[in-house]
């Protein structure tokens, strides 16, 4: 029987110690294979876990503007009303004075201004506050990645997260930047577009006959007039250059960039600033902006052309209202209060149109997550 068998060893060696290798082979290529695909496995599964944490936390940042937004909504309400307030003249031609003629002639000035004014103020606060909280949200979220524990579970990471932490000095003091268009901002801006309203408004006689599309196409030619006035303008940024920008004058606020501290890491404030000019600065940032304010324009001037069906309707009840009477003309006095109480849809507290309007701008999302993304990256 051993005979047997070492003869047959004899004759098939070869064949033995090949098919031997082959299987040692096959055996380590298996075990390579498979520690590989352990490997892969484990980065698929980390790489999950930081991109779920990094959705989740860019979600919550986009929550938190819009909450930040909607807080500061009524005190960017009460100034632009005061600024410009309407009622005042609205009630003192209730009592029929001898100089009605100049008080309507002001209020024509102040409805356009006013409802100018509030759309782009609305529509600057809204992307100021999605840089600062884009950028913030950025660096918070390394911060948050540097102290969390690389094997804690994603449930952990995102209940980390969630978590409440205090606000530091620093966050403190570069989120109150936006202070700056509540002051010097809101003046600036409402005295740029009433000069735009008296160059474009002011020649009309109260007398012209219009419907709510010249209005409209009006309205749009005090935003074309708005923008060429003051796009030349040159004004320091505080951060040693000069720019053109026709926004950043009612943003930036170039007493603070001058600002010294001892609370924080002044170096690291100055370094956010300057990141947060070179993004509103931007094209970019101008191109967007411009976006909503157009969109919240037409979408104000359809809402204002829905108020003259109504007004129409009214007159006559039982009957149906054709569209050449909404479109036929009348004197611009009587469009001008129309036009004044858009204001007040704009700032209307609860279910708001015109605010579903400007958050549903598309290229608000994709420009947010752009400064998010790129202030995230490790």
């Amino acid at each position: 029987m051993l005979h047997w068998i070492r003869d047959a060893y004899k004759r098939h060696k070869k064949k033995i110690v090949t098919l031997g290798l082959f299987s040692t082979g096959a055996f380590a290529i298996y075990k390579y294979v498979s520690w590989k695909f352990s490997k892969w496995r484990e980065l698929e599964i980390e790489e999950y876990k930081t991109q779920a944490r990094k959705q989740f936390h860019y979600e919550s940042t986009q929550q938190t503007c819009k909450q930040t937004f909607m807080h500061l909504l009524p005190p960017l309400r009460n100034k632009v009303f005061v600024l410009l307030n309407a009622e005042e003249i609205t009630d003192a031609l209730s009592k029929n004075p001898e100089n009605k003629l100049e008080l309507w002639e002001e209020l024509k000035l102040i409805g356009f201004t006013r409802t100018l004014t509030s759309i782009i103020a609305t529509c600057t606060l809204f992307m100021f506050l999605q840089v600062q909280m884009n950028i913030i949200g950025g660096y918070m979220y390394l911060e948050n990645i540097d102290a969390s524990d690389d094997t804690a579970e994603i449930s952990e990471l995102i209940n980390e997260l969630e978590m409440d932490k205090p606000i530091s000095s620093l966050q403190k003091e570069y989120l109150n930047n936006v202070q700056f268009l509540f002051e010097d901002g809101i003046l600036k801006l409402v005295d740029d577009v009433r000069k735009a309203v008296n160059e474009i408004v002011k020649p009309l006689s109260l007398k012209s006959k219009m419907n709510h599309l010249d209005v409209s196409q009006l309205m749009f030619s005090i935003l074309d007039h708005f923008m060429i006035s003051g796009v030349h303008e040159q004004f320091s940024t505080g951060m040693g250059a000069t720019a053109t920008n026709t926004f950043s004058k009612y943003i930036l606020n170039n007493e603070q960039c001058k600002k010294k501290t001892i609370y924080f890491d002044e170096q690291k404030y100055q370094q956010i600033l300057s990141e947060t000019f070179d993004i509103i600065e931007n094209e970019d940032f101008q191109t967007v902006l411009m976006e909503c304010i157009k969109e919240c324009l037409d979408h104000t001037m359809h809402a204002m052309g829905q108020s003259v069906l109504i007004k129409h309707s009214n007159k006559k009840t039982g009957s149906d209202v054709h569209i050449d009477e909404i479109e036929q003309k009348m004197p611009l006095a009587k469009l001008i209060p129309i036009v004044t109480r858009q204001s007040s849809h704009i700032f209307k507290a609860g279910e708001n149109e015109f605010l579903k309007t400007l958050f549903a701008v598309e290229s608000i999302g994709s420009f947010s997550a752009n400064i998010y993304e790129s202030f995230s990256l490790e």
